[in-house]
């Protein structure tokens, strides 16, 4: 059932102009109506008195009618409520949150950002938005609380942190009567007289020595060594005594406190400083055992005032002397009797329930997360109890994994979380062309991994290409055929062609070898007949690196004697090439010049021009090089 028949602000006369239809003429009339009837709704809610409406309050987008809600002091507003509790840094405890305190429940939507909250009341509204369909019809009768997983949600299953909203009748009415309370206060105190005394006999002692035990009766109610081994071990770092629990059954039963900082100890009547003691589920523990600070009478051990014997004796404790207490404490008093002294315990407990307000369990959620939860004990497993979270690297171990993106770096946020930063790495190498590897090859990926030496292969100047310089031309001209350039030895002529190569100034080994090829572009003869081209010569001289700075080489002043490269049988316009003018002897940084020449016999060379298309000079290994002319 909806709510009130929302009011008309502002009545819309007939205006000049407009058109004379049934929508302009009745408008004004619908509006006063509308209005009519939200006057009498008001009133018969104001007769009935059945609910308290804030009406036409700012609310956040997301509020829909039937939705729980509580107020936002900071923005103005209403809010969908959820229940939960959050946990105070100043009073050190959980504290309902302030999405827990529902205020009302929206009765209806007038916009987006404006409603009607029922505040109390017998209120009639769709329950849909807030309750839903499974499981509950949405006007199902019962209890209803505040959800504590769906804001302005309503369970009839009462959740840990319990806050009543509403009882539904089952005719779409309910009773709206939110009970904001604190959810964590449900608890018992305890106050217990505890056993000051040794459970055994400790040697008399004086200010500013400790106690000794002399025997130890874990069978008497009191206090004993924290090594005792009814302990087990279990004695947090620095404890002296631990209280026998096992003689004291009825503090035992309800053992331990919950929270475990709820404890407080008085002795003879004045609270026992918080680091003089502590507790945890195995047991309570005392970390003083000098004179006049053990949870004992000063005097325990030593022979009544009136022995003649009264002496306590120091010499009888191992232990180093006790830090220096007050100064009435280290001539020998103590603000009460020495033979004399009172324990008291207080602490809290939840009752039945009211621990599932709180944590009550902690599991990991895989098993395979580096997070160990151990109880007590601090060995076996626990889910429950007083838990220590330990972080297991040996959890993250995994063998076989793939990918480059690995956690380099755990970084402190600012609000204090630790976030992974994760990062590319190489994962692995392969090798390439020219390149070896050596190291640890992973077998299934085939991957180098670990550390990898790389070396590169010499082998891969086998048939490397390095640039030829011109440097003169001696009756050779450039010229054009057919849009190709080439250089033209002419007939009738001697001519030559002068070039430099710079050898490289590393990764040459002795044995390499200078390799100049080249194509050979016959001009002269018939498409029909091939005809002997002309062979052309060659001659070479090596100009080797000095080396250091001011070092001296002797310049050589001649080539090598001319030598007559292979020659092919060609037809005009046909073109071979000819690799076979390998020099020896070179080294790195060296430099190459050469000589390519046709040498002119009148009655020998009849042949027309010759060309050469390309020159090229490669690097070769020896297993690929041929003997040098």
């Amino acid at each position: 059932m909806p709510g009130l028949t929302p009011w008309v602000p502002i009545l819309n006369p007939i205006a000049d102009g407009e058109q004379v239809r049934q929508s302009v003429t009745n408008r004004m009339p619908q509006e006063v109506a509308q209005r009519t009837v939200h006057l009498k709704e008001v009133l018969d809610s104001l007769l009935a008195g059945t609910a308290l409406v804030a009406r036409d309050v700012a609310v956040e987008t997301g509020v829909l009618i039937g939705h729980a809600v509580y107020f936002d002091a900071t923005l103005q507003e209403y809010k969908r409520a959820i229940a939960k509790v959050d946990y105070d840094p100043v009073s050190g405890a959980y504290v309902p949150s302030p999405t827990s305190f529902v205020t009302g429940i929206c009765i209806w939507k007038h916009t987006g950002t404006r409603a009607d909250i029922v505040q109390m009341g017998l209120a009639p509204l769709d329950w849909t938005n807030a309750i839903g369909s499974a499981g509950n019809t949405p006007a199902e009768a019962g209890a209803y609380y505040l959800s504590g997983t769906v804001p302005g949600h309503l369970t009839k299953q009462k959740p840990p942190v319990s806050v009543f909203v509403t009882y539904l009748r089952g005719d779409t009415y309910g009773h709206v009567m939110p009970t904001p309370r604190d959810v964590l206060e449900q608890h018992v105190h305890y106050t217990f007289g505890l056993y000051a005394q040794p459970a055994g006999v400790v040697a008399c002692t004086n200010p500013n020595n400790p106690y000794v035990f002399s025997s130890v009766d874990p069978a008497s109610p009191g206090w004993l060594p924290a090594s005792d081994p009814i302990f087990g071990g279990m004695a947090p770092v620095g404890a002296v005594y631990g209280y026998n629990l096992s003689q004291h059954p009825a503090l035992q039963r309800v053992w331990p406190p919950m929270p475990l900082g709820s404890c407080y100890v008085e002795m003879n009547g004045v609270g026992v400083p918080a680091g003089r003691f502590s507790a945890d589920c195995n047991g309570l523990w005392w970390y003083d055992g000098c004179y006049g600070r053990a949870p004992w009478p000063a005097a325990e051990g030593c022979p009544p005032p009136s022995s003649s014997s009264s002496s306590p004796s120091s010499s009888s404790s191992p232990s180093a002397l006790c830090d220096s207490g007050p100064t009435l404490e280290q001539m020998g008093f103590v603000r009460v009797d020495p033979t004399q002294r009172s324990l008291k315990l207080y602490f809290t407990k939840m009752v039945f329930k009211t621990d599932q307000s709180v944590v009550t369990s902690l599991n990991r959620n895989r098993s395979a997360i580096p997070i160990q939860l151990y109880g007590c004990d601090k060995a076996s497993t626990s889910r429950t109890g007083d838990i220590y979270a330990d972080f297991v690297l040996d959890l993250l171990y995994s063998e076989g994994n793939t990918g480059s993106a690995v956690i380099k770096n755990l970084v402190q946020t600012v609000d204090g979380r630790l976030t992974a930063v994760r990062g590319p790495v190489v994962e692995g190498l392969i090798p390439g062309d020219f390149i070896t590897l050596e190291g640890t090859i992973n077998p299934l990926s085939g991957l180098y991994q670990g550390s990898v030496k790389v070396n590169s292969d010499p082998s891969y100047l086998r048939m490397r290409d390095i640039a030829i310089a011109l440097v003169s031309l001696d009756n050779v001209r450039q010229d054009f055929k057919n849009d190709l350039f080439y250089l033209a030895f002419p007939k009738g002529k001697t001519s030559q062609f002068r070039g430099r190569v710079d050898l490289p100034t590393t990764l040459i080994t002795n044995d390499m070898i200078l390799r100049l090829n080249f194509w050979i572009l016959a001009l002269d003869g018939t498409v029909l007949t091939p005809q002997a081209v002309p062979a052309l010569q060659m001659s070479h001289r090596i100009l080797n690196d000095p080396g250091g700075s001011c070092a001296m080489q002797s310049l050589p002043l001649i080539d090598t004697a001319l030598v007559p490269l292979p020659t092919c049988d060609a037809i005009v316009n046909e073109y071979f090439k000819i690799d076979s003018y390998d020099i020896a002897g070179i080294q790195n940084g060296d430099q190459v010049f050469f000589t390519l020449k046709r040498v002119y016999n009148v009655l020998l060379d009849t042949y027309g021009d010759i060309g050469i298309l390309r020159m090229q000079a490669q690097l070769v290994k020896p297993s690929s090089s041929s003997s040098s002319p």
